[in-house]
């Protein structure tokens, strides 16, 4: 449960990092456009990408191996990140 609870707080650090933290490089739609034209140049970004797509993948096929097919947490296995961390401390 412990593991669930960090995941949980990085998880709500880091949202609140992405929207709030650091005005000076503009606000959300200029994060954006950054974030986008970073994706379509920088191989970094790429894989870090490519490196969550996969990490959902495993989500899904890791929760749905572990939960029985009658359990209501189930469906935590397809919200990215936050279902793991919720399912974890449920």
């Amino acid at each position: 449960k412990i593991f669930g609870f960090v995941g949980l707080i990085i998880g709500i650090l880091s949202l609140f990092w992405a929207v709030f933290a650091r005005p000076e490089f503009g606000d959300i739609p200029t994060k954006t456009e950054f974030f986008i034209e970073n994706l379509m140049s920088n191989r970094v970004t790429i894989a870090f990408c490519v490196d969550m797509v996969l990490f959902y993948i495993f989500q899904i096929i890791l929760m749905g191996s572990i939960e029985p097919f009658n359990r209501q947490k189930r469906w935590l296995r397809f919200v990215p990140f936050w279902g793991l961390a919720i399912g974890l401390i449920l």
